[in-house]
């Protein structure tokens, strides 16, 4: 799942990357820092590695895991996981591809025009790409445990797990989730302003800095964060409901 984010990402964030260098944090090729690595994989990693305690390092489906008071929990960590690469991911596609609409961008809190890269600014193509971000994500969860080599083919558990397509819809909600959150708490608690001497896009305040929207007080790897996280605890509460399970929760 990982290696299906960052792949899909990079290519994506590296489409057209000329005509998005708006801000003055642009990296060509889509460079990204250890920080926001791990901001990325922190979190899902100690998800992904609670769960596999729980169930004894095997991989089986979430139905047969929720049967067992022992292994239920594991459903939530396991769409919690789900929920933090689906929010990255379809936030990612959104930001990359929402650059390269048409029409103006406008704040999710007020609908206002702003200018092409301020944080909290969205568009239809935005939005749209967010969805496909995180069926993605879902999509590549399924197929893992859908077609993973240790359910021997036509027996119970192989068609259990082929049974949980809910879950791509699991990650498009996470998708759309996650870019919607993320979008407000960049509207109203990340600062964006313009530089009026770079011509560009800024998170820093300063004199040549013309005021658009937010408060200083995350930067983008923050709100990355936070937003993920909030979305994974979101989706780690409606992932049995979604699948029809009980909650262990």
């Amino acid at each position: 799942t990982l290696l299906a984010f960052f792949v899909a990402s990079s290519l994506i964030t590296q489409y057209k990357e000329t005509a998005k260098a708006v801000d003055d944090h642009f990296k060509k090729g889509g460079q990204r820092g250890w920080v926001q690595a791990m901001c990325n994989a922190g979190v899902p990693s100690i998800l992904a590695v609670a769960s596999a305690a729980l169930i004894g390092f095997q991989d089986l489906p979430l139905t047969h895991l929720a049967a067992s008071p022992e292994t239920a929990l594991a459903v939530s960590l396991l769409g919690g996981f789900l929920g933090y690469y689906g929010c990255c991911c379809g936030d990612t596609w959104a930001s990359e591809l929402g650059q390269l609409s048409k029409e103006q961008p406008r704040l999710i809190t007020n609908l206002k025009p702003v200018r092409k890269g301020t944080n909290g600014g969205v568009t239809r193509l935005g939005l749209s790409a967010s969805v496909f971000g995180g069926l993605w994500m879902g999509l590549v969860f399924y197929l893992a445990g859908a077609l993973h080599p240790a359910l021997t083919s036509g027996s119970p558990l192989a068609a259990l797990a082929a049974s949980e397509w809910r879950l791509i819809l699991v990650g498009g909600l996470a998708g759309t989730m996650g870019s919607i959150i993320d979008s407000l708490l960049g509207a109203t608690i990340q600062f964006t302003g313009y530089n009026k001497i770079k011509q560009k896009i800024t998170g820093t305040p300063g004199p040549d800095v013309d005021y658009i929207s937010g408060l200083s007080i995350l930067d983008n790897n923050g709100v990355n964060l936070v937003s993920a996280s909030v979305t994974a605890s979101l989706i780690a509460l409606l992932t049995p409901a979604i699948l029809g399970i009980p909650s262990p929760l």
